[in-house]
This record gives C-alpha cells, structure tokens and sequence, in this order.
C-alpha cells in the first residue's frame, strides 16, 4: 500500500500516517512511499516501527532527492527495505521527476492511502494514476484544527 500526503502536514497527519502504516506492516503490507518530507517519511517510521521479526516485509521507496537522506533511509536500506529510483543518486528535485516517482509509486501499489493532500498536489495526482490503474485510494482528510 502507498502511504502519501502533505510535506507540510498537521501533527494528526503525522500521526495517522504512522499508525496505518504501522499496522499495515505489522499485517505484512508493504510500505511504498516517494522518501518526501511530511506524511511520506512518518508512513515509512510507521512501517518500519510495526515490522514483526517473522515477517520479512519489503519497503520500496522512490527516492527523489539526496537532501532527505535521513535515519529513516539508512534504516529502511538496513532493516530489509529497497529504495527504487529512475533517476540516478544524488539528482536533485526537479518538477518533471516527480509525476513519473508518483506514477511508479501507484503501479507498485495495490492500494493508495492519501492524507492530508492538498489541492493540485503531487499525492493527487498519485491518486488519480491509481484510480486509472484501476486501485483502491483511500482518504484521511485534516484534522478539525486545521
């Protein structure tokens, strides 16, 4: 399942992000998200908190900058992840890289969780590849504070 969203996301994003993909993995769901700031990284904390010992899930992530090179992505490279990219290491985020990272994330998922996504983001269009694909896309929408 993808797990997307906003970069700039409200603490209930952050939390609702984690706890699904968490419980997701947790199942044996892997975690597929494009390594962004926000709801993106707190999906793949999430994933990686709930991988059970028995199960030997893997996370495919689309990385589309170095400059997000965090804990986060040196454990999904050690703790039995994959980081999958079209573009070579290092290539920084230029605006065409991001509808083909957001295309691969919906072919590679079965399902497509969004939270938070603003209007004309890169999570809807996401979304919308995934509706084309003929996926599942579920919503969790902002919080009453936001």
């Amino acid at each position: 399942m993808a797990v997307i969203g906003a970069r700039m996301c409200s603490p209930y994003g952050r939390m609702q992000a984690f706890r699904y993909a968490k419980a997701l993995s947790v199942a044996g769901v892997q975690i597929i998200s494009g390594m962004a700031l926000g709801i993106d990284s707190e999906g793949h904390k999430g994933a990686l908190e709930g991988r059970c010992l028995h199960l030997r899930c893997l996370e495919v992530v689309l990385m589309y900058a170095i400059r997000n090179l965090t804990e986060t992505y040196e454990r999904i490279l050690w703790e039995n992840g994959g980081i999958i990219s079209e573009c070579p290491l290092g290539s920084g985020p230029v605006s065409w890289h991001f509808p083909a990272r957001n295309r691969i994330i919906s072919a590679l998922s079965d399902a497509v969780l969004v939270v938070e996504a603003k209007e004309n983001s890169g999570s809807l269009i996401t979304a919308g590849f995934a509706l084309e694909q003929g996926k599942m896309v579920y919503a969790i929408p902002g919080g009453s504070d936001r």
